[in-house]
């Protein structure tokens, strides 16, 4: 069934300070019904955030559209106040008021409209949430890994470092061993100088 979606406008007045609902059946001759909206005032914060839609002239019906959006710490069941370690809730609230002097919109579609905002609310902030704690467990398996494979890096050249410390002091213990002059013989200046040069 089709109800009610909402999309932002991207157009010259400022980028999202307009929207049009889409309403199936509202229209003339049992048509979609386009019922342009302007964003009277916006809201946000860390844990909440709100927006109210007023229409514009020409629409099918006059009135304003609030949608709100808050993160309750703690669950909805009304116990504590959010320090008890419980999971964090999301509340959605949408609401359509229409002044008493102004062209009604019928019941049924006032129903169809705040559902359809709802659940399509639900939707995005699911959505946005997966994508976000998705996002998250991938970074922290990426900084896992990358520091994983850096620390190896670092206990490989350390181990190569060490080695070929061992075998340059192995092969200098050696030299010494056959050599009895190896730690007091120094060639003089003569017999360093090439034949060819003399």
């Amino acid at each position: 069934g089709g109800g009610g979606e909402s999309r932002r406008s991207r157009g010259g007045g400022g980028v999202g300070d307009g929207a049009v609902l889409v309403v199936k059946s509202m229209g003339d001759f049992g048509r979609y019904g386009l019922q342009p909206l302007r964003v009277a005032h916006q809201e946000e914060s860390t844990d909440s955030a709100s927006v109210i839609y007023y229409t514009v002239k020409g629409g099918h019906f006059d009135g304003e559209i609030r949608v709100a959006v808050g993160i309750i710490n703690g669950g909805l069941d009304g116990e504590g106040d959010g320090d008890d370690g419980g999971a964090p809730s999301i509340v959605i609230t949408v609401n359509l008021v229409v002044p008493k002097k102004g062209r009604r919109v019928g019941k049924k579609y006032a129903e169809r409209i705040v559902s359809t905002i709802a659940d399509s609310m639900v939707t995005s902030v699911t959505t946005q949430a997966k994508q976000s704690l998705a996002r998250r467990s991938i970074s922290s398996r990426y900084r896992g890994r990358v520091s994983t494979g850096a620390s190896e890096r670092r206990q490989i050249r350390f181990d190569n470092e060490r080695k070929m410390e061992e075998m340059a002091e192995d092969r200098r213990r050696r030299w010494q061993r056959r050599n009895p002059d190896a730690g007091r013989y120094r060639p003089s200046g003569d017999r360093m100088r090439s034949p060819n040069n003399c």
